[in-house]
């Protein structure tokens, strides 16, 4: 078994009672302070769920009016659209965005469920209120196409704001974090993570990860054709810091984006 799985392995069984529930957050350990319109596509999701609480994730904008991100964001049965938000061309949390804009609606994948400590299908999108037009800070991220591929050793990179580490947020202006992250090869990330799919991947490091989510979030990486595309979205992982998480495969769901928004 490799070190990556004896690690992963080893904080399974210490922590087997609830260690993959990193519902709503999004935090970036070991980053750095991402520069202005460097990743224009990123968005962040305030999510109301008419209990007087907010979640907050991640997303990509995609389209003029849509945005991609966890269903697991969105599963909430007091889920209320009214209150929440999505916020565009953001850099930090103090300061202004171009776009915040309310929700129409959002659709999860019809196959979507929490399987023990899984989640499967764990991607949804939503649609914004009115249609952005695209500037130098807001721009759709590009998806993975069928004459595109990218490695275990492309430069992949996840973004967010919010813990840096264990119950430590992100301070200051709370600018968007950026870091550099390695895909973890399938068969470890396998071996760590019992019931993973074809349909996930693992991706992070003992310095540089999603810390407890980043959820709905973005992991993108760079091609053999130039440009980054986004290959996975923040999923689950551990609870606590230090550990590589699991991404849902956003090129195993083309079919399911496309029938939705009518690409």
């Amino acid at each position: 078994m490799s070190f990556w799985a004896l690690l992963l392995v080893s904080l399974l069984v210490h922590d087997a009672a609830g260690y993959f529930r990193n519902r709503a957050q999004s935090s970036i350990m070991g980053g750095e302070d991402a520069p202005v319109g460097h990743w224009p596509w990123m968005a962040q999701l305030t999510i109301y769920n008419g209990l007087d609480r907010k979640n907050y994730c991640g997303g990509t904008l995609i389209s003029e009016e849509w945005v991609l991100t966890a269903a697991h964001c969105l599963d909430d049965e007091d889920l209320n659209l009214g209150g929440s938000s999505v916020r565009l061309g953001l850099l930090s949390l103090e300061g202004p965005s171009e776009y915040d804009l309310g929700i129409s609606y959002t659709v999860s994948h019809p196959d979507y469920e929490e399987e023990y400590s899984l989640l499967l299908h764990d991607i949804a999108l939503v649609k914004l209120s009115v249609k952005v037009t695209f500037t130098s800070s807001v721009a759709p991220v590009h998806l993975l196409g069928l004459q595109e591929t990218f490695a275990q050793h492309s430069e992949c990179w996840i973004t967010g704001w919010g813990h840096v580490a264990n119950n430590e947020p992100l301070d200051g202006k709370r600018t968007l974090q950026q870091a550099k992250v390695p895909i973890v090869k399938q068969s470890a990330c396998k071996d760590a993570f019992p019931g993973v799919t074809s349909d996930m991947l693992c991706a992070g490091d003992l310095k540089h990860l999603a810390c407890l989510g980043d959820s709905g979030g973005p992991l993108v990486c760079g091609t053999a054709q130039g440009r980054f595309v986004q290959v996975g979205i923040v999923s689950f992982g551990p609870s606590e810091c230090g550990f590589p998480g699991v991404y849902t495969r956003v090129d195993k769901y083309t079919q399911f984006i496309k029938e939705t928004i009518h690409f």
